[in-house]
């Protein structure tokens, strides 16, 4: 199960409605600070995560306070649905009150979910503002349903790394961290063997003995002070619960020993955290058949404190982490993009997020434009379509591409299917920008990709070409090389 698709609508910077479509592996986010990246990632922590904000605190400054703000989120199952339900959720009648909610199309079932500041009544009943609404086909609206808010936030399990935080909460001894998930698999064997039977069995044997103990003290007195306030017979006591293997590891730290100075992780400083976190999540990556539910992984700019080697390493196991649980990236690293790949059933994702003049984000998902020279995509194409920048590396990339594609060996020939191509389309100042006569080593060339291929490959410190690469002109090129390779193949 994974997130497919995320609209909000008046959402911190986001004014209005804008919608979002993602896919089952890495969903890579791109764009230049204070653009709206990590908003995507507080939007889907809203409705799962742990955290205290609600979506009032999410508004949008420039809207009335009448304003609705809303979250619509759709999560998508590529296996039967009912089933996976069924796995996560422990009660039988909060179960089905969800499955009664999906929506099955072709091979896919969905479940579509909203939180909104708003108060919606369904029925009798009327929700607050910030409950998770489910999606009634029947209906046709988002409803609230008696007792299933706690169980949809349930369905996925969110773990949430921060650029500018240290994020503890994966390196928490918490049920859902990624500490916890690796210190489980660790330690599986060792809870079937007979020596932690024998240990925990004794362990709760004695806990049974000190309740009885403290049932003759410290529970007598404290029910003998409650009857005199109520001037009723209640009993108080206390009770130890049953331990289980997950208490032993909840009480377990991660520390740092270095130069004979041994500490606790949570007293280093935020970057010997973060790369903790970060080796923890490549450690999850490595391991096979985790029993692990569904997981979102929300990743804030990664490439924080790690060298470009190390990001790369980082990428292509979060590629690898990705084949079991969906991933979220706001990155502004080419070498984090690097990693994309549309090689196994087109399951990640790229998305690109601007701020136009008039202060509304304009969202491009460039996913089907992204590998041009090979299934993944260079430096130099994330350069151009995730950062808008043209570099003579790309433009000398696609010119290869095109001789490949039209099996022309010489310049002149590529010269010449280029001058057919730029006649057979309709003529435009952009079209007709393209023809320039030059002369190179006693030949004649008639386009412009030609001269500055010729220029950066024979006078690459010219005055010439630094116009070229200053002006529109490299990208006209760039672009007429796109179009006429895409046509072609």
């Amino acid at each position: 199960m994974y997130i497919s698709k995320l609209v909000i609508n008046n959402f911190k910077g986001y004014k209005g409605k804008h919608t979002f479509s993602f896919k089952k592996g890495v969903n890579y986010l791109s764009g230049s600070n204070n653009v709206g990246k990590s908003s995507i990632l507080d939007a889907i922590e809203c409705v799962f995560g742990s955290k205290k904000s609600t979506i009032s605190d999410f508004r949008n400054t420039s809207i009335d306070p009448s304003e609705e703000v809303s979250i619509e989120i759709t999560l998508t199952s590529d296996v039967f649905l009912p089933d996976l339900i069924d796995n996560i959720i422990d009660n039988k009648s909060i179960s089905t009150k969800i499955k009664d909610h999906i929506q099955h199309t072709y091979n896919t079932f969905h479940i579509r979910l909203k939180v909104t500041t708003e108060s919606i009544t369904s029925g009798k009943k009327n929700s607050k503002p910030g409950e998770v609404l489910i999606y009634s086909e029947k209906l046709d609206t988002f409803e609230n349903v008696t007792g299933i808010d706690a169980p949809l936030k349930k369905l996925i399990a969110i773990l949430r790394i921060d650029a500018n935080q240290s994020a503890d909460s994966e390196i928490k001894n918490t049920l859902s961290s990624s500490y916890m998930t690796v210190l489980q698999h660790y330690s599986s064997e060792f809870f079937l063997s007979d020596k932690f039977i024998e240990l925990n069995k004794s362990v709760n044997d004695n806990l049974l003995e000190l309740q009885k103990e403290l049932l003759n003290t410290m529970s007598k007195k404290l029910s003998r002070l409650v009857n005199e306030q109520f001037e009723e017979n209640i009993e108080t006591y206390v009770k130890f619960k049953i331990f289980k293997d997950i208490n032993y590891l909840q009480n377990s730290e991660i520390r740092i020993k270095e130069n004979d100075i041994d500490t606790n992780l949570f007293d280093n400083g935020n970057g010997m955290q973060r790369a903790v976190t970060i080796s923890l999540i490549k450690e999850m990556a490595s391991l096979k058949n985790l029993s692990m539910k569904p997981s979102v992984f929300l990743i804030d700019e990664p490439e924080v404190f790690l060298h470009p080697t190390g990001q790369k390493s980082l990428a292509n196991e979060l590629v690898k982490l990705s084949e079991e649980q969906q991933v979220f990236i706001a990155t502004h690293s080419p070498y984090i993009i690097d990693s994309y790949t549309k090689e196994v059933d087109n399951i990640n994702s790229m998305t690109v997020l601007r701020k136009l003049t008039n202060g509304e984000t304009e969202i491009k998902d460039i996913s089907d434009k992204i590998t041009n020279i090979t299934s993944r995509p260079t430096t130099a194409e994330i350069s151009y379509f995730a950062y808008n920048i043209p570099t003579l590396e790309f433009h000398d990339q696609l010119f290869s591409k095109a001789q490949d594609i039209t099996k022309t060996t010489s310049i002149q020939s590529i010269d010449q299917k280029f001058s057919e191509y730029i006649s057979s389309e309709p003529q435009s100042d952009f079209i007709s920008s393209l023809c320039i006569e030059t002369n190179y080593d006693k030949n004649n060339y008639y386009t412009l990709p030609t001269k500055i291929r010729n220029l950066a490959h024979h006078d690459y410190n010219s005055e010439s070409l630094k116009m070229i690469v200053d002006g529109d002109d490299l990208r006209n090129s760039i672009e007429f090389l796109l179009r006429f390779n895409r046509n072609l193949q």
